[in-house]
């Protein structure tokens, strides 16, 4: 009984661990559960079996590799005056009429290009589910004014006023003060 255990303790530790150094992140892949719902590729959750949504941190975790296997990805870097556009490959399709009334920012649970704003630091992207692009930040300098031209949108209800309102394709009213902005 004891030698059992002994070996059991050495083969946790041994095979089961998994040691996620710093800049790195671990992508779990299940191999056993429920087969994913056609059409989908990534598990939202540990009873499908596949390549798992949530990235594991830095540090140690321990995983039967019976169960379970894993890669070591990079995190991936914001630098510093720049922002990371969320882009999912997961989810459900925009409808045609979605895309009709001019919606191009997914929502929760949709494929396409997320509201969310990454600002500079690191970040755990499962390159499987999502991808990150940087763009620059906008930067206004003092005594300037920014102003904000939506290209997307609902068509304006007056389609030849100068100004729209909020959520209408064309130059809105809002004006930016000057800063740094991530959006």
């Amino acid at each position: 009984v004891i030698g059992l255990l002994i070996a059991s303790q050495v083969y946790y530790w041994f095979f089961c661990r998994i040691e996620i150094e710093p800049g790195m992140s671990g992508l779990l892949i299940a191999k056993m559960g429920t087969d994913l719902p056609p059409g989908e590729i990534i598990a939202t959750d540990s009873s499908y079996k596949g390549i798992q949504l949530q990235m594991l941190p830095e540090g140690r975790h321990f995983y039967n590799p019976v169960v379970w296997d894993w890669q070591l990805v990079p995190q991936v870097e914001v630098p510093n005056n720049h922002l990371g556009v969320v882009i999912r490959y997961y989810g459900r399709n925009f409808t045609a009429a979605e895309i009709k009334a001019g919606k191009v920012i997914a929502g929760e649970g949709m494929k396409g290009i997320t509201e969310k704003v990454l600002r500079p630091g690191k970040y755990r992207i499962n390159p499987y589910a999502e991808k990150l692009e940087i763009h620059e930040a906008i930067e206004i300098p003092a005594g300037f004014v920014g102003v904000i031209t939506n290209l997307a949108g609902r068509t304006p209800k007056e389609p030849n006023a100068f100004l729209v309102g909020e959520g209408e394709k064309g130059v809105s009213h809002k004006i930016l003060s000057p800063g740094t902005y991530y959006n």
